[in-house]
């Protein structure tokens, strides 16, 4: 029928558009969001166009129920303006036949929708925490660098390394301040390696050097020769998929431990093609416009 054709011609070319519209304006919005998270130290500055691709995929399901929304609301309107409605209900057509062309359009937005809610969504939430988890605990083994000083976020020592092989193994005058008790205490060693304990954290082990302790200003400082003096400079990795947000677990998971937030989470899900829907539904009526 000519109707529907025309019909679904023009809800295509208008939801393209309005689809590269709204996509341009969630980029801008993520790109600013994480960028500030990166320069607040809450990201990595390497992971950034990572970030904004998988929290692209995690809304398309929302970007699409708002596309056909728009599209079909944009596309009714302007027929009602241009007297168009006018002519196809002089034709017979009634406001009943705007439906089937509609649907038909929508359909696959709708499955769209259910396949992203179900699978992508999850999927792009846990590579996003994961990237989150994998930044917030990096130790200060990923930040050592010749000739660098290294103050850890959650430390209370000073790291200086002047020289460090290229396997990491071996480092050449190093120098570790800390604070404790008011008391300051400098320690310093021509040499040193790396270890790892049996447990997984990752040491930095002086070797014959000696250590300053005392309160500024006053004389009365020790003085202490050492064989080996040890700074922990990283901890073992986490299970970073031990403690996923409800929003991050697989449906199967949701499915398969039906608490109250991960049935709320499945409704969210599952609603979301019920959600396109009721805005292609709520367009048609709302398109009518006086000419």
């Amino acid at each position: 029928m000519i109707f529907q054709q025309a019909l679904r011609r023009e809800l295509a070319y208008t939801a393209g558009a309005v689809f590269l519209v709204m996509l341009t304006f969630m980029l801008t919005s993520l790109v600013i969001r994480i960028l500030g998270m990166a320069a607040n130290g809450k990201a990595s500055p390497n992971d950034v166009l990572m970030l904004i691709g998988l929290a692209t995929i995690g809304y398309l399901s929302i970007l699409l129920s708002a596309t056909l929304f728009i599209s079909t609301l944009i596309v009714l309107t302007r027929w009602y303006k241009d007297s168009e409605m006018v002519v196809w209900f002089s034709s017979g057509v009634s406001l009943r036949d705007l439906i089937k062309p509609v649907l038909q359009f929508a359909a696959p937005f709708f499955v769209m929708a259910l396949l992203l809610g179900l699978f992508a969504w999850p999927w792009a939430n846990q590579q996003s925490a994961l990237f989150r988890d994998r930044f917030e605990q990096r130790g200060v083994l990923s930040m050592i660098a010749s000739g660098r000083f290294i103050e850890p976020a959650n430390g209370n020592y000073v790291l200086f390394i002047e020289g460090i092989d290229a396997d990491m193994k071996h480092a050449r005058n190093v120098f570790v301040a800390n604070a404790e008790s008011g008391k300051i205490g400098v320690a310093l060693a021509h040499q040193g390696q790396f270890e790892t304990m049996p447990n997984g954290d990752r040491l930095v082990v002086m070797e014959h050097g000696r250590r300053y302790a005392g309160i500024p200003g006053q004389l009365n400082y020790r003085i202490v020769e050492f064989d080996k003096y040890a700074v922990k400079v990283d901890n073992k990795p986490q299970d970073a998929a031990a403690d996923l947000p409800t929003k991050s677990r697989d449906t199967i998971d949701l499915i398969r431990d039906p608490t109250r937030e991960n049935l709320g989470e499945l409704l969210w899900r599952i609603s979301l093609p019920i959600l396109a829907f009721n805005f292609v539904m709520i367009a048609i009526p709302l398109a009518y416009v006086n000419p």
